[in-house]
């Protein structure tokens, strides 16, 4: 595993970025897994004390990663200090009636619903092999959490996440627009 704050010679890094990203018998697997993690970097880096948090990134796949910080409390306030919804009342009611994430939730700010939206979620936090430190981290394809739209709107973008995330292209053209 990769710890951001360790500085790697360039051939560790080039051996640890081939073992993350790289499905053998499968470039585009391989270029998409790539992508989702540019996008990661790209997004997260914007804010320094979230990615001086990050521990570990323990996989990529596409449009989808899974990270380990060093203190969970810390970075949600760190999240949330730069807007991001964490553990939103819209969460809130969506565990109520059954829908919502077990422990933490934080999801990015986006202008626009239909813009793709990283959510950070920690649902295994009471297994011992993840713990509360263990973020699963993923795109949505449309945002809840959008400056502009109704409630309605979000309702909506909030039903269409079960199915599927959005592509690293669209993370990509997204991250390239704002």
């Amino acid at each position: 595993m990769w710890q951001p704050d360790s500085v790697p010679d360039e051939s560790r890094l080039s051996l640890f970025m081939h073992e993350l990203i790289h499905v053998p018998h499968d470039e585009e697997r391989s270029r998409n897994q790539l992508l989702t993690l540019r996008n990661f970097v790209r997004q997260v880096n914007t804010i320094p004390n979230a990615w001086d948090q990050i521990e570990t990134i323990v996989g990529v796949s596409i449009s989808y990663l899974e990270i380990r910080v060093y203190d969970c409390d810390e970075f949600l306030r760190t999240l949330k200090t730069h807007g991001y919804a964490v553990n939103s009342w819209m969460e809130k009611v969506s565990r109520w009636v059954g829908h919502g994430h077990r422990f933490d939730s934080a999801r990015a700010l986006t202008e626009h619903r239909h813009e793709p939206q990283l959510h950070f979620v920690n649902d295994r936090a009471d297994e011992e092999a993840y713990g509360p430190n263990y973020f699963f981290v993923h795109w949505d394809a449309q945002s809840v959490y959008a400056k502009r739209g109704w409630m309605l709107g979000r309702i909506a973008a909030g039903r269409t996440h079960a199915h599927h995330s959005a592509t690293p292209q669209e993370v990509e053209a997204y991250l390239n627009g704002v």
